[in-house]
């Protein structure tokens, strides 16, 4: 099991990753309501052989689905138990993730444009028959609106950019043929974000291998340098979030397959963006030349609630045919305490174009969501009512709570040789509030 680092409007188990990030999704995203991405199923190669258990060694539990697709520097499946002791992989990857906020796109106060440029290395290694490692390191560059609008601020003025570094090691262990044990720790760490994350992982293979069940439980334990839409820096702040995984693979036939699963997730402490901005608009105010739309209004802090439960369901079904194909369908549902709920259907095909050497992933995801109950596109309030506003309301204006639906169409064309194989993909996602975005990954592997 791999420890990969949740992003804003990306992961349901971390909510807002760095407070600068705006979502990448990889994830993130994925995922942040935060909403995350998909995971995606085993690929055309291994349904295209059909095993009696399920391939990859389980169903764990993706990550929430949402409007954005995973993250475009994901690693691939890691070393395999029972394989050769000294065998392993050596992956590189590069990741780009771009969304443009055109004028009154999203919240139509603030530009929320951001590009992030993602390598990422990732090793994995056979230490025996029964035992795998896995290490992965990534730096991501992230540049956005949000950046450029504090480095207008002298206590903040070496904010052109935005550097994150992060490291998982991964391992999996058989402790008898049909039980499978995993555990994983991480750590993660930007300008003004510090995260650390440990969990693990159970499989148990039945009836033969046709069935396998998981659990899983993951906590994260993130600090954040809380720094204001203004440049003010208020001290630092905590986080923790613990999520359960359940899931169930199931071989129907030797060419079908299904999976279903389920997440709960709690988390406390700052769990807002903390240079997100609200709006209070009212026609006396004089205009505000520091938004983009110069509204008459005040800028204040957006506000909401130190606690949260997040809630998902999700199953799919793969085919595999004889002309090479595999195709899946999958659905997922998704509910929260802070009133958003999400809906997600979709469907990916795989096909060998050359056997063996050459293959194609196509998919298209359709995703709903509703808003926040805390969310408004505008807040109207008076001078004199701001006061008690401030005191008791919750607020906030970010687009990823609110109320949208997104088309996601991505291709990912992966060839071998020998063993190396090279995969180039993209994904555009059209956004019912006008936040497109596009991502695009290249990666080389080598299996040794």
């Amino acid at each position: 099991m791999l420890l990969t680092r949740p992003r804003r409007a990306a992961d349901p188990a971390r909510g807002a990753a760095g407070p600068r990030r705006a979502g990448v999704a990889l994830a993130a995203s994925l995922a942040l309501a935060s909403v995350a991405a998909a995971q995606e199923p085993p690929s055309g190669a291994d349904l295209a052989t059909p095993a009696p258990g399920a391939p990859g060694g389980g169903a764990a539990a993706p990550p929430e689905a949402s409007g954005q697709p995973p993250a475009a520097a994901e690693p691939g499946e890691g070393p395999k138990l029972g394989g050769k002791p000294g065998d392993g992989f050596v992956e590189v990857r590069l990741g780009y993730y771009d969304s443009t906020d055109g004028r009154g796109d999203g919240n139509p106060f603030l530009d929320e444009s951001l590009t992030v440029v993602e390598p990422v290395i990732v090793v994995g290694v056979n230490v025996t028959e029964r035992l795998a490692l896995q290490l992965k390191g990534s730096y991501d560059y992230v540049s956005s609106a949000s950046i450029d609008r504090l480095s207008r601020y002298p206590e903040q003025s070496g904010a052109s950019g935005d550097n994150y570094f992060g490291g998982d090691l991964s391992a999996r262990y058989a402790l008898t043929e049909a039980v499978r044990l995993g555990a994983h720790v991480g750590f993660g760490a930007e300008y003004d974000y510090q995260s650390f994350g440990v969990g693990g992982n159970v499989e148990w293979d039945l009836f033969e291998k046709s069935t396998t069940l998981s659990l899983g439980l993951n906590g994260y334990l993130d600090t954040v340098k809380v720094i204001r839409f203004d440049g003010a820096e208020e001290g630092d702040e905590g986080r923790t979030t613990l999520t359960l995984n359940l899931g169930w693979y199931q071989v129907l036939s030797p060419a079908l397959h299904l999976s279903v699963g389920a997440s709960f997730t709690r988390q406390s402490g700052f769990l807002e963006t903390a240079y997100n901005g609200v709006v209070l608009e009212d026609p006396s105010d004089p205009f505000n030349p520091l938004l983009d739309n110069q509204a008459r209004g005040v800028e204040v802090a957006e506000e909401l609630p130190d606690s949260r439960l997040r809630y998902a369901l999700w199953g799919e079904l793969r085919r595999h045919f004889e002309t090479g194909t595999a195709v899946g369908l999958g659905l997922r549902g998704y509910t929260d305490s802070w009133g958003i709920t999400s809906a997600t259907v979709e469907l990916q095909v795989h096909q060998w174009i050359v056997d063996d050497r050459l293959r194609a992933r196509l998919r298209y995801r359709y995703y709903r969501q509703s808003a926040a109950i805390d969310f408004q596109d505008r807040f109207q309030v008076p001078p004199g009512a701001r006061a008690a506003f401030l005191a008791g309301e919750y607020r906030t204006q970010d687009a990823d709570l609110g109320d949208f639906d997104a088309h996601t169409i991505g291709l990912k064309l992966t060839w071998k040789i020998g063993r190396v194989s090279v995969d180039l993909g993209g994904d555009y996602v059209l956004r019912s509030d006008g936040i497109d975005q596009r991502i695009v990954s290249l990666g080389l592997r080598w299996d040794f």
